[in-house]
């Protein structure tokens, strides 16, 4: 028998931030040009903070339920999983 034990709130921090951060405005990727290994002065010409404005606060709680929604499903089929085969996944709080 398999026992795996996965942490619910580590499981949808983890879903949020692929949902979010591959949403075009927030997502994170090294601009072309990037200078490596140069100074702190020379490399915050290519800093793109996050604004946070109304947008962000929408998009945020947007994705925070249909994370809910997705961890629910996934969930019930982890449940589904457990009554059919010999290994058991164990969802803790």
């Amino acid at each position: 028998m398999i026992n795996i034990v996965l942490s619910e709130k580590e499981l949808f921090e983890t879903l949020f931030k692929k949902k979010f951060y591959s949403l075009k405005r927030y997502k994170r990727e090294i601009p072309e040009g990037y200078p490596f290994g140069a100074s702190n002065m020379e490399t915050q010409a290519f800093y793109n903070p996050i604004i946070l404005d109304e947008q962000y606060y929408e998009d945020k709680e947007k994705i925070e339920d249909e994370t809910q929604i997705e961890l629910d499903f996934l969930i019930s089929k982890i449940d589904e999983l457990n009554t059919k085969y010999s290994f058991q996944i164990e969802v803790k709080e």
